[in-house]
């Protein structure tokens, strides 16, 4: 099984807030239950500007960053197919630009798209929130 993982998910990883501790089940069952995840590479910039945001001046994001690449969640690079298609999805379901990369990306591998953004969930199919995504994974696998 794969899932495509968007900022707003894995950036609960590192920052406190609700939904925190079902993004981290999210990525020890993906271990026990042999569950890829993906996201985008474009998760690394977004998710390192919250991390900023979040720490201001305080030390500690280098360490962060690092362990964005330790996690078990492959980054998919960016090239012009899903660059391309991204600006087609943007412009028709009236979404960010960068939302809409994770959503092609989604579309490219046939893997439903785990965001915790009210409007994406709204407006997409095939976009499931995290406590979706953990009964989802309890039914496929």
């Amino acid at each position: 099984m794969k899932l495509v993982l968007d900022s707003s998910v894995i950036a609960k990883l590192f920052v406190d807030e609700v939904n925190s501790n079902d993004a981290i089940e999210i990525i020890n069952i993906s271990h026990e239950k042999d569950i890829e995840l993906i996201a985008s590479e474009l998760v690394i910039y977004e998710v390192g500007n919250i991390i900023y945001k979040h720490l201001k001046k305080r030390k500690g994001g280098k360490k962060y960053i690092k362990q964005l690449f330790l996690l078990n969640i492959e980054y998919i690079q960016l090239n012009q197919n899903p660059i391309s298609k991204a600006m087609e999805i943007a412009q028709k379901n009236t979404i960010s630009y960068y939302d809409a990369v994770h959503v092609g990306i989604s579309k490219q591998i046939k893997a439903p798209l785990v965001t915790e953004d009210k409007e994406l969930l709204k407006k997409l199919k095939n976009t499931l929130n995290i406590h979706e995504v953990l009964e989802y994974i309890n039914k496929h696998s």
